[in-house]
């Protein structure tokens, strides 16, 4: 091992107030069931430090108090009445013989504590570039874990060594922690017990647990003060020489030497000029009003980061329940868009169609008039053919079917290029002609006449019925394109 180098370092020894171990024996073992009221306790870094923790047993509590007490509380009770009894030891530690319960607990805690806040970290470092070897770095996670081990060694060795130290203050178990921010430390259960005895009539006296009396026993010196700084002192002296077994033991190369506080401000290390310490105290003040004023934002904004993260989840929960809904409506709408394109394209198609349909029933009308133009010339044409029928029918005192033969043969005679008369242009041309070749009596067969009058009647009913069909069937056409323009107002009433 190369030479030792010399560390000053801080420790500290303190007896807190009274009260029942057993209240803090959750937080002391860190149960992992429960949220510890430190923060710093439920993060990921503090659980990492959990596995240097050690807890120490060295007196049974139940047992010693049993001993001790018992003795005393038996001839005491021997000797008192049924209410100033106390009957057992829990009663005997927490209430006086007239049941009213102590104001301090016989049980305290006692916290010892390797170097400070301020300092630790700047110990850790230096220690652990004091181990690391060559080609090694402080901040390697082998070299910080020896280190640990190490104040976590130094820690054992010293409450291990407290009841010889203390022959009237009884230390019980302790917890050692190395997973807190600050310095390393631990929590020890303690007593102060003193045997005070016998009384004059041979009887138990009861027995001391005043920490000053305990003290006083120990160091034969009666100024309480005094007595408390002698305690201090030795169990800070004994940390720091467990401490330098431990780093001896495991490698470090370091000396170290207890550093105190001066008296004029606890916070004053002696070796270190009062000027240099202010400058550096209103240095370290400073910063620490900063790092508090950066402490408050951080916490601020993580409060709001807090509420914005809750308020994203509350978001993302309301965005994943309406996803459905959404996915449903984004396809409703979709559907729609198609179902109005093809309303829409129908629409086109039953306007091309309602066009197309009112350009027929133009055509149909301008034929409809025009056949009705036919129809009433047709019907003027048959007055003036039936009365110029009449007419030769009176004057060749013949029946008008025996005139309509006539006159329908002498058509035929000249449409077949028959007649040697000049060209016959008229129909009365034609009656007057043929009644003109058959005057002397050469008159037509009236079979012949009759035969030709019913082909002429037959041809003349087919054509009427035609017509009458073609009517019909323009009727019809119109009444369809009635019923068309109608249907397509009732479907544009829809859409809209």
């Amino acid at each position: 091992m190369g030479k030792l180098k010399k560390v000053q370092v801080t420790v500290s020894g303190n007896i807190q107030k009274a009260g029942e171990w057993s209240r803090l024996k959750n937080h002391m073992a860190r149960k992992t069931d429960i949220k510890h009221s430190n923060d710093y306790l439920n993060t990921s870094e503090s659980k990492r430090l959990r596995k240097y923790n050690q807890h120490l047993n060295f007196v049974n509590f139940d047992k010693f108090t049993h001993d001790k007490f018992m003795p005393y509380i038996e001839d005491h009770d021997a000797h008192a009445n049924g209410h100033f009894q106390y009957k057992n030891v829990y009663n005997y530690m927490h209430f006086d013989s007239h049941k009213r319960e102590l104001k301090h607990q016989m049980d305290s805690e006692y916290v010892a504590k390797f170097s400070d806040f301020e300092g630790w970290n700047d110990f850790f470092g230096r220690a652990c570039m004091s181990y690391a070897k060559p080609g090694k770095r402080a901040d390697d996670p082998a070299v910080q874990d020896h280190v640990y081990r190490a104040v976590s060694a130094g820690l054992a060795d010293y409450a291990k060594g407290f009841n010889k130290r203390n022959p009237h203050v009884v230390m019980f178990d302790t917890y050692i922690h190395m997973d807190e921010k600050g310095a390393p430390h631990l929590h020890a259960h303690i007593m102060p017990y003193v045997n005070t005895g016998i009384n004059s009539k041979g009887r138990p006296k009861k027995p001391s647990t005043s920490l000053n009396r305990a003290l006083r026993e120990t160091y034969g010196v009666v100024d309480t003060r005094a007595c408390m700084r002698k305690f201090r002192d030795s169990e800070d002296h004994a940390l720091i020489d467990s401490m330098n077994k431990a780093f001896r033991s495991y490698g470090i190369t370091y000396k170290l030497s207890l550093m105190r506080k001066a008296k004029i401000d606890p916070n004053l290390a002696v070796g270190q000029s009062h000027a240099d310490y202010v400058a550096q105290k209103h240095q370290v003040s400073a910063m620490n009003n900063q790092i508090k004023k950066l402490n408050k934002q951080y916490d601020a904004l993580k409060a709001q980061y807090d509420d914005k993260k809750n308020d994203y989840a509350v978001l993302q929960r309301e965005y994943h329940d309406l996803e459905p809904d959404y996915r449903i409506a984004k396809q409703k709408i979709a559907d729609a868009d198609k179902t109005k394109k093809k309303a829409e394209d129908q629409q086109k198609r039953a306007q091309k169609m309602l066009d197309d349909a009112n350009e027929k029933s133009k055509k149909i009308k301008s034929m409809y008039n025009e056949l009705h133009v036919v129809l009433e010339q047709a019907k003027k044409y048959r007055d003036a053919t039936e009365k110029y029928m009449k007419k030769l029918a009176k004057k060749a005192e013949r029946p008008a079917r025996w005139v309509v033969g006539v006159m329908m043969q002498g058509l035929r005679e000249k449409f077949d290029g028959n007649s040697k008369s000049p060209a016959v242009r008229t129909l009365h041309e034609a009656g007057e002609l043929y009644y003109s070749r058959n005057k002397k009596g050469k008159l037509a067969n009236k079979q012949v006449i009759d035969q030709v009058y019913d082909e002429t009647e037959q041809e003349v009913n087919a054509r009427n019925a035609q017509a009458r069909k073609d009517m019909e069937q323009a009727h019809k056409n119109i009444q369809n394109m009635s019923d068309f323009e109608n249907d397509y107002d009732d479907y544009k009433g829809l859409d809209r």
